[in-house]
């Protein structure tokens, strides 16, 4: 036979197996499209009778579409036609502690609920945990109550890496100088009550009359300190109702703080231009009543910031020119005495240009990617410098880059895309940084893999069952466990599984905690009693692993610093 015969013959064997393979039915497809049933009881955990007009939330997590449930009288509730999927799930009561699907203690994660076309979960139980409550009254060093006082409880979390106070609500003090913080799930809060009695300079205008008063109320923690450091944390649990959480504002002097800013990119020197005073120090609070600002308005560019307590400060201005934003900042100390001279310059930043390059075939089209700087040494005033566009050949501009030390960052919508490498000038910086200068002629040149390993498997419980709803978390080995972008974490679903993607090659553990928001995994002397709980681990490009985890249990992660 010859060889061109031969061919047209495995040509037709395989058209024809092709031919008879399988072909979904419509009779399949009705079946993965089948819809699916989610109901349940919501009862009290300390006494088991049913909860009535109890809210239950089904939320779909691909398309964040949700649909809402009231239990009746026997605290039932039912989600009929519901499409396969993962969904989160969660439970609500005014007095209780909302629940989360999988959540095991109040402060961890819930599981996603992952269900199958045609699923049947109609016994679902929902134990609520009633809630804390803490109270007091606020009183000025005369005894007067005092009206309209901020009142934040704080608790102790980690933010990229660092450990810090962070506000979990807040209210405002009566007539009576009363104040009832309620729905706290338990733990252990720092209490801190700030009075605005006098007005803050918005404007930067110096008023008509000068400023009478030299003193006015410090933020202050209980009991009765300005210092978080000396703050003594209230413990609440379940069903508590701590009263007598008093304080007493004592005033305390203020100075003022003035200087000028000069913009060197706008023939006017002050307008529209902020400058802030941000306390140094380890409180996350987006509320904003942390620091002091000022809007620049003037031609001078001078500003006047009053009401500053003594202590250390970042003072930043900022200015903004349609997309693109400028800065300055520096250090302060502020003493006894006002603080004059304060002077910031606004100047152009170095430009980076560069150049992307895919090892493989890029993301496929309508996958948006930007490139964009983030400072290692990240602050709260941190902008990460992007570039507005990515151009077809790979090439892009970010623009006006503040001195500092930057690794690069690349979005691409896939979490299997990575930096392979990353060179600046004649430097590689994929594991450092890069310190743009002004007069530097260097490009960024960046190799990006979509070949990321990815880490699936299950974790058990002590007793060998399925741990849902608890944190799996890759951590680097040193010398590499300080590069936090490298670490990934992932919330198992209700059988215990998990899949961690956009891996990046090399050596890691893999742990899974049973912790709230207050264990930092990032700090290397809280992990250091569970490192030999976690299950090492080496990975390359496009590696595909499965291991199997054992829970640590955490019981009280704050404790664990102390």
């Amino acid at each position: 036979m010859k060889p061109v015969s031969i061919a047209c013959f495995l040509l037709l064997i395989c058209w024809q197996a092709a031919a008879q393979a399988p072909q979904p039915t419509d009779a399949q497809k009705t079946r993965n499209s089948e819809k699916c049933t989610v109901a349940g009881t919501v009862i009290r955990l300390d006494s088991s009778e049913p909860l009535k007009k109890a809210m239950v939330v089904l939320r779909k997590l691909d398309r964040k579409e949700t649909v809402l449930a009231i239990t009746d009288a026997q605290g039932h509730f039912q989600f009929d036609s519901v499409e396969p999927g993962s969904y989160g799930l969660q439970v609500s009561h005014n007095g209780f502690l909302t629940l989360l699907y999988g959540q095991r203690k109040p402060d961890s994660p819930g599981a996603n609920l992952t269900l199958s076309p045609g699923q049947k979960m109609t016994d679902l139980i929902f134990k609520l945990l009633r809630s804390a409550s803490i109270s007091g009254r606020i009183m000025d060093e005369d005894g007067e109550p005092l009206p309209n006082v901020q009142v934040k409880p704080y608790r102790v979390s980690s933010r990229r890496g660092r450990t810090g106070l962070s506000a979990v609500g807040e209210t405002l003090t009566n007539d009576l100088g009363e104040y009832r913080i309620f729905g706290l799930p338990p733990g252990r809060y720092y209490i801190r009550a700030h009075y605005h009695a006098q007005n803050f300079n918005l404007d930067g205008i110096p008023p008509s009359s000068p400023q009478t008063s030299k003193e006015d109320y410090p933020p202050t923690f209980y009991p009765n300190t300005p210092d978080p450091a000396k703050a003594s944390p209230i413990t609440a649990k379940a069903r508590n109702e701590i009263s007598s959480v008093d304080f007493m504002l004592k005033p305390s002097h203020v100075v003022t703080v003035s200087g000028r800013v000069l913009n060197t990119l706008e023939a006017r020197p002050g307008f529209h231009l902020n400058v802030t005073l941000l306390p140094r120090g380890a409180i996350f609070d987006e509320g904003g009543d942390v620091y002091l600002m000022a809007l620049v308005s003037n031609k001078q560019g001078t500003f006047e910031i009053r009401n500053v307590f003594p202590g250390s400060y970042i003072a930043h201005a900022w200015w903004s020119n349609n997309e693109e934003h400028f800065s300055a900042q520096r250090e302060l100390e502020v003493g006894d005495s006002d603080v004059e001279g304060v002077n910031l310059t606004i100047s152009p930043g170095v430009d980076v240009p560069g150049h992307l390059v895919w090892e493989e075939k890029a993301p496929s089209e309508g996958q948006s990617s930007y490139v964009s700087l983030r400072a290692l040494d990240e602050d709260p005033y941190s902008n990460n410098p992007a570039a507005n566009d990515l151009k077809p050949d790979g090439s892009f501009l970010i623009k006006n880059v503040p001195e500092g030390v930057y690794r690069p960052h690349v979005y691409t919508g896939n979490p299997d895309c990575f930096i392979k490498s990353a060179r600046y000038g004649t430097v590689e910086v994929a594991d450092g940084g890069l310190a743009p200068h002004p007069g530097a002629d260097a490009s960024l040149e960046l190799k990006m893999s979509c070949r990321a390993a990815r880490i699936e498997g299950v974790a058990m419980t002590g007793d060998s069952l399925p741990a849902a709803g608890v944190f799996v978390v890759a951590i680097p080995d040193a010398p590499h466990c300080d590069q936090q972008w490298k670490y990934r974490s992932v919330v198992t679903d209700q059988n215990g599984r998990f899949l961690l993607q956009g891996i990046v090659p090399g050596e890691y553990r893999i742990f899974s905690w049973d912790s709230g928001d207050d264990f930092n995994w990032y700090d290397t002397e809280q992990l250091k009693p569970y490192e030999s709980k976690g299950v090492s681990i080496s990975v390359q490009e496009g590696d595909r692993k499965t291991v199997q985890l054992q829970v640590i249990e955490i019981e009280n992660a704050s404790q664990t610093r102390q």
